[in-house]
Parts: structure tokens; sequence; C-alpha cells
């Protein structure tokens, strides 16, 4: 598993990992290809290509430029679910949200996560590696409102999309809401056993080079 969810929302396809039920939210568009529907995937993969390469030069400002308005409103619920969430509560996340509930509880302690914001949060992870392999579209699906869209590589949906003021957005809060329940068909067996929160422990304690402390399956490390 790759050592941020960043990773996770943009590269999943690389992982390799045996997919079984998929259910895409999206169907394919048996309609003609106008030259509108053309003219928003190149913008879409364009954006794609902004996004990623935003990442690669650790560019908080251009990540900020590619991504909806909404990212930064789930940002804010990763900071109040890693401040005060209970194992109960975060038990009944999925299991995207709880790696990066977890990932803010290992790296910044109770009073940290009381200064920051859901801005800073996102524009740490840019400028400290969140990073992702270049990604090849197979296909661009669009919801039938138009305004929504997924890109599809080998088959299986990897990022998503939404028209915001006339241009496309990287859609993170929908990826994440998206690839969630992909990865827990995949991990179904080990969560009916352990749960999901002890699940992503262990996957995120296995790309620790220090490992990580139990505690931060209740809360925030005291500062």
């Amino acid at each position: 598993m790759p050592r941020s969810a960043a990773i996770l929302v943009v590269g999943l396809h690389l992982l390799g990992c045996p997919r079984r039920g998929e259910v895409p939210r999206y169907e394919p568009d048996a309609t003609p290809q106008t030259s509108s529907r053309v003219a928003d995937e190149r913008a879409i993969e364009g954006a794609m290509a902004g996004y990623l390469d935003a990442l690669a030069a650790r560019d908080p400002a251009a990540a900020s430029s590619w991504v909806a308005s909404s990212t930064f409103t789930f940002y804010e619920r990763l900071r109040v679910l890693a401040r005060g969430s209970t194992r109960a509560q975060l038990e009944q996340r999925g299991v995207m949200e709880i790696w990066m509930v977890l990932e803010l509880r290992n790296r910044y302690d109770a009073a940290e996560l009381d200064a920051i914001d859901a801005r800073a949060l996102f524009e740490t992870a840019i400028r400290e590696g969140m990073s992702a392999e270049p990604i090849t579209p197979d296909e661009v699906r669009f919801a039938a409102d138009g305004e929504h869209a997924e890109v599809y590589v080998r088959g299986a949906p990897v990022l998503w999309f939404v028209r915001e003021q006339g241009r496309w957005c990287v859609d993170l809060a929908a990826t994440i809401a998206g690839l969630g329940p992909l990865l827990e068909v995949d991990l179904a067996d080990a969560i009916a056993r352990e749960g999901k929160l002890r699940v992503v422990f262990g996957l995120l304690e296995s790309q620790s080079v220090e490992g990580l402390d139990l505690a931060i399956l209740d809360g925030p490390r005291d500062g």
C-alpha cells in the first residue's frame, strides 16, 4: 500500500489489487460523441495533468487551483474527526477517511490540530510530498447532469471531477467517497475479522519506518 491516502486517491490502479463486485457510479454513455463532449473530455484530461504536475512540483498554489471548492470543507471534516472522534465513531467512516484521519493523528498533536485550518492541512500535504504517478485514462464517464465525471483506468474509476464556474476541477471529496467502497470490497475479509479501524491501522503501520502508537485509534497525540 502507498504511504499516503493521496497516492491511494490517484494511483489505486497501480497497486494491482484484485477487485470483486465493482459497481461504477456512472454508466458508459452510448450517445454519439459531440464536439462539446470531446471538449469536456480534453478539459478533464488537462485538469488531471495539471493537478498531477502540481503534486509532482509540490506546489500548493497550483494544486489548490485544480481542486474543487469542496476540498477544503472535506479537509475540515477530516481535521474535526482527527481531533475528536472516538473509536466507535471512526469505525463508522469509510476506510479512506480512516486512513487520512489516522495519518493526521500520527503527524499532529491535539494542540496542533486545534491551531491548523483545512487549507493549511492540504497545502502541507502538497509541500511534503503528496504525489502520484502519471496516469493515462482509458475512458471518461459523465453523470446525467453533465456536470460530474469519472476518469477510468484499466476498467476502474480512479479520479472524480466536477464542473465549477465553467471549468473542470478534481473533486477529491467525491474521489474518496467513490474509491472507499471499492477498497472495502478488497479488504472485506480482513474487515470482517478485525474491523475497519484495526485493518487501516495495520496498513498504515506497514508503511511507517518508526511504527505507530495504538493510542491514535482513540485520539490525537498529546503535545
